[in-house]
Protein backbone atom coordinates (compact mmCIF):
# COMPACT_ATOMS: atom_id res chain seq x y z
CA UNK A 1 0.00 0.00 0.00
CA UNK A 2 1.12 3.49 -0.58
CA UNK A 3 1.89 5.67 2.44
CA UNK A 4 2.44 8.59 0.40
CA UNK A 5 6.06 9.19 1.75
CA UNK A 6 9.04 9.50 -1.01
CA UNK A 7 12.61 7.96 -0.71
CA UNK A 8 15.58 8.61 -3.23
CA UNK A 9 18.06 6.37 -3.74
CA UNK A 10 20.85 6.28 -6.67
CA UNK A 11 24.77 5.41 -7.15
CA UNK A 12 27.82 7.23 -7.57
CA UNK A 13 27.39 10.85 -9.23
CA UNK A 14 23.45 10.14 -8.94
CA UNK A 15 24.57 9.28 -5.17
CA UNK A 16 25.61 12.93 -4.53
CA UNK A 17 22.32 13.95 -6.82
CA UNK A 18 19.74 11.94 -4.53
CA UNK A 19 20.93 13.94 -1.53
CA UNK A 20 20.76 17.18 -3.90
CA UNK A 21 17.60 16.55 -5.27
CA UNK A 22 16.56 15.74 -1.32
CA UNK A 23 17.30 19.31 -0.12
CA UNK A 24 15.22 20.88 -2.86
CA UNK A 25 11.69 18.59 -2.34
CA UNK A 26 11.29 17.35 0.60
CA UNK A 27 12.07 13.30 0.59
CA UNK A 28 11.02 11.10 3.39
CA UNK A 29 14.04 9.26 3.05
CA UNK A 30 17.18 9.64 0.95
CA UNK A 31 20.00 6.74 0.02
CA UNK A 32 23.22 7.67 -1.22
CA UNK A 33 25.86 4.53 -2.86
CA UNK A 34 29.55 6.06 -2.40
CA UNK A 35 28.15 9.51 -3.89
CA UNK A 36 29.49 13.02 -3.62
CA UNK A 37 28.87 16.36 -5.08
CA UNK A 38 32.25 17.63 -5.98
CA UNK A 39 31.77 21.72 -6.54
CA UNK A 40 28.71 21.84 -5.47
CA UNK A 41 27.25 22.92 -1.87
CA UNK A 42 23.64 21.96 -1.63
CA UNK A 43 21.87 23.36 0.95
CA UNK A 44 21.82 20.49 3.66
CA UNK A 45 19.56 22.70 6.15
CA UNK A 46 16.43 21.53 3.77
CA UNK A 47 16.95 18.23 4.11
CA UNK A 48 13.31 16.90 5.43
CA UNK A 49 13.89 13.03 6.06
CA UNK A 50 16.51 10.71 7.01
CA UNK A 51 20.23 9.82 4.71
CA UNK A 52 21.47 6.36 4.85
CA UNK A 53 25.10 6.32 3.12
CA UNK A 54 27.17 3.54 1.57
CA UNK A 55 30.67 4.19 0.88
CA UNK A 56 33.74 1.85 -0.09
CA UNK A 57 37.06 1.72 2.07
CA UNK A 58 39.55 2.27 -1.04
CA UNK A 59 36.96 4.89 -3.11
CA UNK A 60 39.66 7.67 -4.72
CA UNK A 61 36.58 9.71 -5.74
CA UNK A 62 34.42 9.44 -2.49
CA UNK A 63 36.99 8.96 -0.24
CA UNK A 64 36.41 7.49 3.22
CA UNK A 65 37.71 10.87 4.20
CA UNK A 66 35.18 12.98 1.83
CA UNK A 67 32.05 10.42 3.30
CA UNK A 68 32.87 11.35 7.11
CA UNK A 69 33.40 15.08 5.72
CA UNK A 70 29.42 15.06 4.39
CA UNK A 71 28.42 13.10 7.19
CA UNK A 72 29.11 15.66 9.46
CA UNK A 73 28.29 18.60 7.05
CA UNK A 74 24.44 16.23 7.06
CA UNK A 75 24.49 16.37 10.41
CA UNK A 76 25.86 19.72 11.32
CA UNK A 77 23.03 21.58 9.27
CA UNK A 78 19.95 19.34 9.05
CA UNK A 79 19.90 17.65 12.24
CA UNK A 80 18.61 14.82 10.36
CA UNK A 81 19.50 11.03 11.16
CA UNK A 82 22.16 10.36 9.49
CA UNK A 83 23.94 6.77 9.29
CA UNK A 84 27.03 6.26 7.02
CA UNK A 85 28.53 2.65 6.35
CA UNK A 86 31.53 1.56 4.65
CA UNK A 87 32.76 -1.68 3.83
CA UNK A 88 36.23 -3.21 3.92
CA UNK A 89 37.75 -4.17 0.85
CA UNK A 90 35.61 -2.36 -1.54
CA UNK A 91 36.32 -0.37 -3.81
CA UNK A 92 33.63 2.86 -5.65
CA UNK A 93 31.21 1.13 -7.66
CA UNK A 94 31.22 -1.96 -5.50
CA UNK A 95 27.35 -2.56 -5.96
CA UNK A 96 28.12 -2.81 -9.76
CA UNK A 97 27.83 -6.51 -10.92
CA UNK A 98 28.58 -5.58 -14.90
CA UNK A 99 32.01 -4.45 -13.62
CA UNK A 100 33.62 -7.75 -12.11
CA UNK A 101 37.24 -6.10 -11.09
CA UNK A 102 35.21 -4.21 -8.69
CA UNK A 103 31.88 -5.88 -7.65
CA UNK A 104 31.71 -7.06 -3.93
CA UNK A 105 28.65 -8.92 -4.05
CA UNK A 106 28.69 -9.66 -0.35
CA UNK A 107 29.00 -5.85 0.52
CA UNK A 108 26.25 -5.20 -2.01
CA UNK A 109 24.10 -7.49 -0.34
CA UNK A 110 24.70 -5.88 3.04
CA UNK A 111 24.22 -2.46 1.48
CA UNK A 112 20.65 -3.42 0.13
CA UNK A 113 19.51 -5.17 2.86
CA UNK A 114 20.20 -2.27 4.75
CA UNK A 115 18.62 0.01 2.17
CA UNK A 116 15.70 -1.88 2.11
CA UNK A 117 15.59 -2.00 6.25
CA UNK A 118 16.00 1.56 5.90
CA UNK A 119 12.47 2.31 3.82
CA UNK A 120 10.82 -0.10 5.91
CA UNK A 121 11.50 1.98 8.98
CA UNK A 122 10.79 5.60 7.58
CA UNK A 123 8.73 5.22 4.36
CA UNK A 124 5.71 3.45 6.03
Amino acid sequence: ACTGKIGSVCFCLGGGLSLFVSTLRPMDATVIYYGALPGVQPDLSKLHGPVLGHYAEHDDWASPAAANALKQQISGASGVSVEFHQYAGAEHAFFNDTRPEVHKPDASRQAWDRTLAFYAKNLR
